[in-house]
């Protein structure tokens, strides 16, 4: 179902791509939620496949995406609402580890984006176990 009163954050670096990028310009676009991190890759293409007499195919982009504002994706990305790069040092979490961590845990890892996100959603590390 729809849930437009629940906070919402999305997270982007530069390997979000394709169709997370479209994702991410829509929630911006809507003003449904905070983008937060790096700007994305830039895909913004809509690439077909043709098939060649040979067997082989040709694989050639044919649109690129506009957000729906009309906003390019291609070579540009989607810019965030909130920069926070992870840095050189910065390790990013995926979901997997991330549900079997504690709050303070995730708070003590390293990895700026997602506190940053977590922080923007009200989140009391203080008081989290």
């Amino acid at each position: 179902g729809v849930a437009p009163n629940i906070p919402l954050v999305v997270l982007t670096n530069p390997g979000t791509a394709s169709s997370s990028e479209i994702f991410a310009g829509a929630i911006q676009d809507h003003e449904r939620g905070i983008v937060i991190g790096e700007t994305t890759f830039g895909t913004g293409t809509v690439l077909q496949t043709y098939e060649l007499s040979d067997g082989s195919a040709l694989l050639l982009g044919t649109s690129q995406w506009l957000t729906a504002n009309g906003r390019l994706i291609r070579k540009q990305g989607i810019a965030p609402d909130i920069v926070v790069e992870l840095g050189p040092e910065g390790e990013m979490l995926s979901p997997n580890v991330v549900e079997e961590m504690t709050a303070s845990e995730i708070a003590a890892s390293g990895d700026p984006q997602l506190i940053a996100a977590l922080a923007e959603l009200g989140v009391e590390w203080a008081n989290a176990e």
